[in-house]
Formats: C-alpha cells, structure tokens, sequence
C-alpha cells in the first residue's frame, strides 16, 4: 500500500516533465520567427507556438500553486508528528519508573528518563542489544518473549549506581502495525 507522500512523490516526477515546456516553445517561436524571414511556412508555426504559450503557462502556474499547497500541507503535517513525538515522550518521561523499548532485533530504541537516573542506561545506549546492557538471563528471556508476543513478569535485582535494587520487571510486547515512522 502507497502513502499519500509516495504517491505525491510519483506524480510531482511526472509533473516535472511537463512543467517549462513553454520555455521550449518560447524557442520554436522565436526560432520559427526567425526563418520565416526565408520560408513563410515557418509563420504557422511560430503561430501554433503563440497559441500554446499561454495556455502551457498558465498550467505552470497552477502546478506550481498545487505544488507550494502540497509543501504545506506536508510541513503541517509534520509539525503534528513532532508535537505528538514530544507529547508522548513527556508522558513517558514523567512515569516514575525506568522504561525500555527494543525492536525486533533486541537492539534498544528508547528508554525513557528513568533509565538513565535509575538504572545509569542514557541515550548513548540507544542502537545497542538489550543483553549487553543487562546482564540477568530472565531478563533476557522477557525481552526475547516479548519480542515474541508473549507478555510477562519477573522480580530482578539489578545493579544501579554501584548498589543492588530490586525491581518489578514486565515485557510487553508492543503492536507498532502503522508504526512505519518509529525510530
């Protein structure tokens, strides 16, 4: 399935092609002007040409606006998805508890500010796997079964700021079906 911006990306490459061919009967004209100095002819080409002119540049025109509309539309459109981004980070930012997000691969893709504070993993750990950052096998096989789809739950003592905390650890799995602009 295409996305609006897929297909608007399509049809702008083909309206490209169109766009200035008035500047190449411009040439004829004045080209056919030219040589009707010679060949009479030539003066019901330069004529054709004078006809086509405005017609070709008006179109211009309206590709042009349809094209700026287009522009902005899409820059609205993407200013909403950087306002919900920082809605929904400070929502996660704000949970009082540490939270981690890998893909499917395992390889960590957001932690919210608890992480760092709680557990010492700050975003220079993002694009790092998850079983390099914590060392407990159970949970490593959370993550692993969440990725999975199977949710569940563990205690895990985990070493934070050179002491040992006990934790209540879930694995979720999340449904990102649509989540095409995840990180």
């Amino acid at each position: 399935m295409t996305t609006d911006h897929e297909q608007w990306k399509r049809r702008d490459h083909a309206d490209t092609a169109q766009i200035g061919l008035w500047w190449l009967l411009s040439s004829i004209l004045v080209s056919s002007l030219v040589l009707a100095v010679f060949e009479p002819i030539f003066l019901l080409v330069a004529g054709g040409c004078g006809l086509a002119i405005p017609f070709l540049s008006s179109r211009d025109a309206a590709h042009a606006a349809e094209n700026a509309r287009r522009v902005d539309q899409l820059g609205q459109e993407a200013e909403h998805a950087r306002k919900r981004t920082r809605l929904l980070r400070g929502i996660l930012d704000s949970a009082d508890i540490p939270m981690m997000v890998t893909d499917a691969a395992g390889v960590l893709i957001f932690i919210n500010s608890h992480s760092e504070t709680d557990l010492g993993i700050g975003q220079n750990m993002l694009g790092r796997r998850f079983d390099e950052l914590l060392v407990q096998t159970q949970l490593h096989a959370l993550e692993e079964s969440a990725r999975e789809g199977t949710p569940g739950h563990a205690r895990a003592s985990i070493l934070t700021h050179a002491e040992m905390r006990d934790f209540e650890v879930s694995g979720d799995p999340l449904d990102v079906s649509g989540g095409d602009d995840l990180p």
